[in-house]
C-alpha cells in the first residue's frame, strides 16, 4: 500500500511546483511589461516621462490664414579664418633683419629659439646671416645652422617634386 502512495505525492508536488512557477512567471512578465510601457516606474526599465511644454497647448495656425508672408532666412557668409604661414612670416621678417646692424641683430637672435631663428635666417641674405652667426654663442650658432640646413633640404625636395 505504501508503494502506491509515494508516486501520487510526487506527482501532486510536481504539479503544484510547476503551477507556482508559472504563476511567478506571469506576475514577473506583467510587472516588466508595465514598467517598459511606463505604467509603473522601475529605474532602468521604465521609459522617462515626456516633459510637458507650454508650447504644446498653443493652437496650431493654418498656413492659409496667415496674412503675413514668411521670408526665408538670409544666409550669413562665414568669415574666412586667417591661417598662419610661418614661411611667409619668416620672409617678411628676414627683410627687416637684413636692414638691422649685425650687433643689434645678435642680441635679438639670442632671445629666440634655434628653430624660429633658423627659419628667419634661412630667408635672409646669406652674407648677413653668416655675419650674425659668427657673433653669437657657437653652440647656439650650430643649432641654428642645423635648423637652416633642415629647412633648406625641405625646400630643395619641394622644388624637385614640382
Amino acid at each position: 500500500m505504501s508503494e502506491g502512495a509515494e508516486p501520487k505525492k510526487k506527482k501532486t508536488g510536481l504539479i503544484v511546483g510547476i503551477g507556482i512557477l508559472l504563476l511567478l512567471l506571469v506576475v514577473a512578465g506583467t510587472v516588466v511589461g508595465l514598467a517598459m510601457t511606463g505604467k509603473i516606474f522601475i529605474p532602468g526599465l521604465s521609459k522617462k516621462k515626456p516633459v510637458k511644454s507650454s508650447t504644446a497647448k498653443l493652437p496650431v495656425k493654418s498656413k492659409k490664414s496667415s496674412s503675413v508672408p514668411v521670408l526665408p532666412k538670409k544666409k550669413v557668409p562665414l568669415k574666412p579664418v586667417p591661417t598662419e604661414d610661418p614661411t611667409q612670416g619668416a620672409k617678411k621678417l628676414a627683410l627687416v633683419w637684413n636692414e638691422m646692424p649685425s650687433e643689434k641683430l645678435k642680441d635679438v637672435i639670442n632671445q629666440w629659439n634655434p628653430t624660429q631663428a633658423g627659419r628667419v635666417l634661412n630667408e635672409m641674405d646669406s652674407e648677413k646671416a653668416a655675419a650674425v652667426l659668427s657673433q653669437i654663442d657657437p653652440k647656439k650658432a650650430a643649432s641654428i645652422s642645423l635648423q637652416m640646413q633642415i629647412l633648406a633640404s625641405k625646400k630643395d625636395m619641394a622644388e624637385t617634386t614640382n
